[in-house]
């Protein structure tokens, strides 16, 4: 008889069961941190962070922290760590999905949905028949644009 698979309920050790307003990618997991610029922007305006509110943070390499929201305007929010520093352990294996470009707004929406999911690595492919054609100069416009999305 097989083992029972172990429960997947979310535990104080996995940012998914901290009830945050936000999560945000941070260059460092400081005690204190001040985000500006477009991430602040993003926070402010999109997803309405406020004073009191609390964030996570990650840097990309699984480690997090959560944080309380102390100031937030002027295009800039500060926050102070609220919690140690954690490590969410790497799925294994990794997740890669492959898909072809798209016309509009859709390769945004592809990015921003797979990263929701958790989706290690996105790649996009140029079919021999897709109609979507992108010269150098647009790839680099988009390419950007969605390693943006995927940020936040």
């Amino acid at each position: 008889m097989a083992d029972a698979p172990r429960s997947r309920i979310p535990s104080a050790d996995f940012p998914a069961s901290v009830r945050a307003t936000a999560h945000a990618y941070l260059e460092r997991l400081d005690d204190t941190y001040v985000i500006d610029g477009d991430d602040a922007h993003h926070l402010l305006r999109v997803r309405r962070v406020r004073v009191g509110e609390v964030v996570t943070g990650a840097d990309g390499h699984g480690r997090w922290r959560v944080y309380e929201v102390t100031a937030a305007g002027d295009g800039r929010i500060e926050l102070h760590a609220t919690s140690a520093l954690a490590r969410e352990p790497r799925l294994e294996p990794g997740l890669t999905i492959a898909c072809a470009l798209t016309k509009g707004e859709r390769p945004e929406l592809v990015v921003q949905k797979l990263t929701e999911l958790g989706v290690d690595t996105v790649l996009l492919v140029r079919a021999a028949r897709s109609v979507v054609r992108w010269d150098d100069q647009r790839e680099t416009t988009a390419m950007g644009r969605l390693r943006r999305v995927a940020r936040e």
